[in-house]
């Protein structure tokens, strides 16, 4: 009967063990599933109705949907963003996208072969959001 008991035991601590860790990693990385890497994007696919927001220290032949607002670290090389509104501020140090409900966050500057990280997580969407409007309001 001891052995049963102990036996049990170790099993009954295996599986709280490993629940515990399952609801750990959910608070380490929040975003689960709504994340995924990749280097196969367009811009055009996170536009929708709404305004596209772009924040980028740099941007390499990538074409811009018309009508979105970009913040960029220096002047040089706006003038390929027709259509789009600008504003410069030196203190851009990220490059991400952001549509209504979804966004792009590269690991590089903005060109064509960039990995970035797709995500449609809410909280990821309304912190990139709030961090696009202080450096539009801070830009010139």
């Amino acid at each position: 009967m001891d052995l049963l008991s102990i036996g049990l035991g170790v099993l009954i601590g295996i599986v709280v063990t490993a629940f515990m860790v399952e609801i750990g990693m959910r608070k380490i990385l929040p975003w689960g599933v709504t994340s995924r890497l990749t280097s196969s994007w367009n811009l055009n696919e996170i536009k929708d109705n709404k305004t596209l927001l772009i924040v980028a220290e740099k941007i390499e032949n990538v074409e811009i949907p018309k009508n979105s607002r970009v913040v960029v670290k220096q002047r040089e090389g706006v003038a390929l963003l027709k259509g789009a509104e600008v504003v410069v501020n030196p203190d851009v140090h990220s490059n991400f996208a952001v549509g209504s409900d979804r966004a792009l966050i590269f690991t590089s500057s903005i060109h064509p072969d960039a990995f970035t990280v797709w995500t449609t997580n809410e909280k990821m969407i309304r912190r990139l959001t709030s961090e696009f409007n202080r450096l539009w309001m801070e830009g010139k």
